[in-house]
């Protein structure tokens, strides 16, 4: 049995849609993950531009987009409820729900066989990619019973509906940080209180007494200090990349790519010269090439590679959640001006001079009682997802080829 024979396929528009701030999500490959379409910071198109991209196809509920490149084979069901235009070098599989189940079908082609022959016939390429052809034409499996591949699609269903729940109430506790910072450190618009510690009025810095500072006016008892007062910085290992396998031989190393994922595919028996550069959950990581990337760590245990920093407070009254946020906006105006030779450079020397606001120590300690709780349930949310990503992914191949019965 063949794809095609079980699906229809339809192929993307071979151009870029045009986008525009608000609209129908445009999937593109970075936005077909491994079962869930990723739709944070998806571009966004026109009911206009909907319209003559899915002339081929109505993208529709328990349809499945595939990735045909970066990253190759990738495949993402359509939720209820999910309005989505299928975006350049996707492919849109259709299955007959008479003769397999969707969600089966997805999983199925994310286990090992499959993906495998997806990376084999794609290796050929400059940059791996998929002919529409070798797709329709992919060799499938005896297909088990529908009611075998509804159990087998329910039990892995059932961690993706936890990861992705997880992962929206990781957005509601980042939202709510950000509101938080924004309201006391952007606006100045923070609680002030009696001595008896009850609310006493919302500070107004439009009629409250201000004062000037380098990073312009600020409240008086504030305090403008360098990044490098109140933290201290970690810098990575540079390890012999040769030494790199992933075999998952040794302990993770986390590169600038690795930060936002929580997750790295590299590994190495070599170890660091500092135990400092070691890496824990909830440290703060800054990757300092390219793409300035900031993220707050729960991969588990791993080492810290060159160019990417850790950062740490350097006393108890700074908490890890504001330190991440008081140092947030600085880097990203940093990766707006820095160039180097070829690639914008993040150095030692620019971090140095980063400026951060501290607010006096009343309002210092009312903020981390705020906000240390989120960043501890942010973790520990994070960690949970890793351990179920890593329990459906060990789940997903055995079940697929029947070596565990349902």
């Amino acid at each position: 049995m063949i794809l095609k024979e079980i699906a229809e396929i339809f192929d993307c528009e071979h151009k870029t849609a045009p986008i525009q701030g608000g609209g129908i999500p445009s999937v593109r490959t970075p936005n077909v993950g491994k079962g869930r379409l990723i739709l944070d910071g998806v571009n966004r198109v026109s009911e206009e531009t909907y319209k003559k991209w899915s002339r081929r196809a109505i993208p529709q509920e328990n349809d499945l987009i595939l990735a045909r490149e970066a990253p190759v084979g990738n495949v993402a069901i359509i939720q209820k409820g999910q309005k989505v235009c299928l975006g350049q070098r996707t492919v849109l599989i259709r299955p007959n729900k008479d003769t397999i189940n969707p969600h089966y079908l997805t999983y199925l082609l994310l286990g090992d066989e499959i993906q495998g022959v997806f990376h084999g016939v794609s290796s050929g390429a400059t940059v791996a990619h998929l002919n529409v052809g070798d797709i329709r034409k992919l060799k499938l499996p005896v297909l088990p019973p529908l009611l075998t591949q509804k159990r087998i699609a329910d039990i892995l269903s059932a961690y993706d509906d936890l990861l992705e729940n997880n992962n929206r109430r990781i957005k509601i506790l980042e939202e709510m940080a950000q509101n938080l910072y924004r309201e006391w450190f952007v606006k100045f618009c923070f609680p002030i209180y009696r001595s008896d510690g009850t609310l006493e009025r919302i500070h107004n810095p439009e009629t409250d007494q201000m004062k000037d500072s380098v990073m312009g006016k600020i409240p008086v008892g504030w305090k403008v200090k360098k990044l490098f007062d109140i933290s201290n910085p970690t810098y990575g290992y540079a390890f012999k990349s040769k030494l790199f396998n992933d075999d998952n031989k040794g302990i993770p190393v986390i590169r600038i790519r690795d930060i936002l994922n929580n997750k790295s595919k590299t590994y190495t028996l070599e170890t660091p010269k500092k135990e400092s550069q070691i890496i824990k959950n909830g440290d703060l990581l800054i990757g300092m090439d390219g793409n300035f990337h900031m993220g707050k760590w729960a991969g588990g245990h791993a080492f810290l590679c060159q160019r990417v920093v850790k950062i740490t407070p350097s006393s108890d009254n700074i908490g890890a959640y504001l330190l991440f946020n008081l140092f947030k906006q600085p880097i990203i105006n940093l990766n707006k001006s820095i160039v180097g030779t070829t690639v914008a450079h993040l150095g030692d020397k620019h971090l140095k001079e980063v400026n951060v606001l501290i607010p006096d120590k009343y309002l210092l300690r009312e903020v981390n009682s705020k906000l240390n709780p989120l960043f501890s349930k942010e973790i520990n949310l994070h960690i949970k997802n890793s351990n179920l990503s890593k329990t459906r992914n060990l789940l997903l191949p055995k079940l697929i080829s029947g070596e565990i019965e349902v």
